[in-house]
């Protein structure tokens, strides 16, 4: 029978990361969308756990094709357990490590403003604060719930980048340390 490996450290490091992220992203979603806090921090939520729920996803779909071989033992050991076999080269599986990462931050850059329009679709999130525009006008509502949703798109990629700086600095530090 095979051991049951536990990734308490990627559990704990995950978590970490997407509270880091929520804090940064729903602050700049209240300061640059002028959304309500509670607000911005549903759309962060939500938005993180979709691109963690892909990414997921993404890793396990891509293992069985990318990731063959020694190359892919490697990556899954770093994944999991934080170090890499030594007994192998890691310069292939380096280069595979850092792909992976740009994919995956492109990958969340693209898809947290479209996750959050869709599950407002089927009302899994709150809507956008009502905006008291023209009384009649429904040309002028909808122009402005379109430049609402964009600026929510724009602040929601601010913060991922934000997020993912602070995220590196973190562990930057901490590995120099």
């Amino acid at each position: 029978m095979l051991p049951v490996v536990i990734p308490l450290r990627l559990f704990l490091s995950q978590l970490f990361c997407i509270s880091m992220g929520l804090a940064i992203e729903a602050s700049v979603l209240s300061k640059r969308a002028e959304l309500p806090r509670q607000v911005a921090f549903h759309y962060s939520l939500v938005a993180n756990v979709v691109a963690m729920f892909a990414g997921w996803a993404a890793i396990f779909a891509v293992q069985e094709f990318f990731l063959r071989g020694v190359r892919g033992q490697q990556v899954l050991s770093y994944i999991f357990s934080g170090a890499f076999i030594t007994e192998f080269a890691l310069v292939p599986t380096q280069v595979a490590c850092m792909t992976l990462a740009i994919v995956f931050f492109v990958g969340g850059f693209l898809l947290k403003p479209y996750s959050v329009r869709m599950l407002e679709q089927f009302d899994l999130v709150p809507p956008l604060p009502e905006m008291q525009v023209g009384r009649d006008d429904p040309r002028l509502k909808a122009l402005v719930e379109a430049r609402l949703r964009e600026r929510v798109a724009e602040a929601m990629q601010l913060g991922h980048i934000a997020s993912t700086i602070a995220t590196m600095l973190f562990f930057a530090l901490l590995i120099a340390w």
